[in-house]
């Protein structure tokens, strides 16, 4: 039987259904609020972590790439097409946090590196020893006579030599092969010309006495190929225009052949200069052949200036004439990423001319894994070493979430060593012009090797730059150039054409 109910019971039964309503939007509430903590504070530190490590991932994996290249050209034969795994998408934290997408595509065809060095071959001309001027017989004496080009070929050790130009206008080409010798030269014969003064040989000894007065700037050359050897200046009297008397001097240090060996030139001196003499100015070089290099250091000398330096690379020996040949290589292609990242910068990544590089949006960029490119230093000097990757590819493109398969063959590998003495000698820096869309990255890896980029590196602007970029850092996805110029005695230079596409 139905019970009956009065009417002052509703009253309590609606407020019971107040308080159900209540709690229900309360309990809404609560579940919103949860989300919404849950996605501004603690979704975004977790997707900066899925997308970081994406990037992370996808620079080995492009590593792994350069090293699959890498390999794969060390083993003769027959090569098989190898695949190299790219992870297009971020890891995803359903359902707010949606998987970043990637794109991986050819690089641009403006991309590439271009090595050039010039090798050169050496002979000696024939050499009459103990001849020349007859003012010089026997490798000393006066020449007075004006207007003259005085001239000898010494050979000999442990001479005493004395030299006197006292004529009006007069030039002096001398050639003095031996050790322990000394030589004098005395120059009083006005309006001098030129002198040129080339000594083979260890413990030779040079005095240089300059006098007299030039209406013009005469030039005096002196370049000892040894160790050991001393130069002296003495200009007192010595009057010359506005332009100066320059007088230059040079210390090669060389054994075996090489020009120069190591750094034997540190045991060149110079003597006390003299005083005297107007407008003198004197510069003097010592050569080595580990990539050291200095500024020019001035100082006041009178009313002129001395200059010192130390400068690196290769040169013809003494008495040599060379016959100089330009050599270029050319490589191009590479792999570039784009990660279309939410939470944290968009990146690029690529595989560039032979390095795993990567940039951020706003950032610069980074060189992750070096290219194959070294030094090493042995008793004579700089070693270097160079591998340009030559990459044969169709443009194409790969987008979303999904791992993409690189594809690489290795064609051709080849391998040529360059030394620094017989046949061919390196007789120029290798400069490596670079056109990439990473300049500071390339900028920054030539300044960690200065024995063999004892210049660094320029970066060239060969697109506009509009303030607030420069060249070193311009517009995403701009190209620059970077030129570096290696100075090394020797040079290995590998090559590899691989054929690269996206599967």
């Amino acid at each position: 039987m139905r019970r009956w109910t009065t009417i002052h019971q509703r009253r309590y039964r609606a407020r019971r259904g107040q308080v159900s309503a209540v709690a229900t939007i309360l309990g809404l509430l609560l579940v919103v609020a949860f989300i919404a903590n849950f996605i501004i504070a603690q979704l975004p530190g977790q997707m900066d972590q899925f997308e970081t490590s994406h990037i992370l991932m996808v620079e080995n994996q492009l590593a792994r790439l350069q090293a699959t290249i890498a390999a794969e050209a060390q083993i003769s034969g027959t090569h098989v097409a190898l695949a190299s795994p790219l992870t297009l998408g971020s890891q995803a934290d359903p359902p707010f946090g949606l998987a970043a997408s990637s794109s991986v595509q050819t690089e641009l065809t403006s991309v590439g590196t271009v090595v050039s060095y010039q090798i050169s071959t050496f002979t000696n001309p024939p050499i009459t020893w103990n001849s020349g001027s007859a003012c010089l017989a026997g490798g000393q004496g006066t020449c007075s006579a004006a207007g003259v080009k005085d001239t000898y070929n010494f050979a000999g050790n442990g001479s005493t030599l004395g030299v006197k130009i006292s004529g009006s206008g007069n030039s002096l080409f001398y050639n003095l092969t031996g050790s322990n010798d000394t030589l004098t030269v005395t120059w009083s014969g006005p309006n001098a010309n030129t002198a040129v003064v080339v000594l083979n040989g260890s413990n030779d000894s040079v005095t240089f006495k300059k006098s007299a007065t030039d209406a013009a700037s005469p030039t005096f050359s002196y370049t000892f190929f040894g160790q050991d050897d001393t130069f002296t200046l003495t200009p007192s009297g010595s009057h010359s225009g506005a332009g100066g008397t320059k007088v230059s001097v040079a210390f090669v240090g060389t054994l075996g052949g090489l020009c120069p060996w190591g750094n034997l030139s540190s045991t060149d001196t110079l003597g006390n200069f003299g005083n005297g003499g107007r407008f003198v100015n004197v510069t003097t070089t010592w050569w080595n052949a580990l990539g050291y290099r200095t500024s020019p250091h001035s100082q006041s000398y009178g009313s002129g200036t001395a200059t010192y330096l130390n400068t690196t690379g290769s040169i013809g020996c003494a008495f040599t004439k060379a016959f100089p040949t330009t050599f270029t290589a050319q490589e191009n292609g590479g792999i570039l990423v784009h990660l279309f990242n939410h939470y944290v910068a968009p990146a690029l990544v690529a595989f560039d001319q032979g390095a795993v590089v990567a940039q951020e949006a706003g950032g610069g960029s980074i060189m992750v894994d070096p290219p194959a490119i070294s030094v090493s230093n042995v008793p004579q000097g700089t070693v270097g070493s160079i591998t340009l990757e030559n990459l044969v590819m169709k443009p194409s493109t790969e987008s979303g979430l999904s791992t993409a398969a690189v594809m690489s063959r290795v064609l051709s590998a080849t391998h040529s060593t360059i030394a620094g003495t017989g046949d061919q000698t390196l007789t120029s820096p290798v400069t490596l012009t670079i056109t990439t869309l990473f300049p500071d990255a390339w900028w920054s890896f030539f300044q960690t090797l200065p024995t063999a980029f004892p210049s660094g590196a320029t970066c060239v602007a060969i697109n506009p730059v509009v303030a607030p970029q420069s060249c070193l850092a311009p517009a995403f996805g701009t190209t620059e150039e970077i030129i570096a110029p290696m100075s090394v005695q020797s040079l290995t230079v590998n090559e590899i054409t691989a054929q690269v596409w996206l599967d």
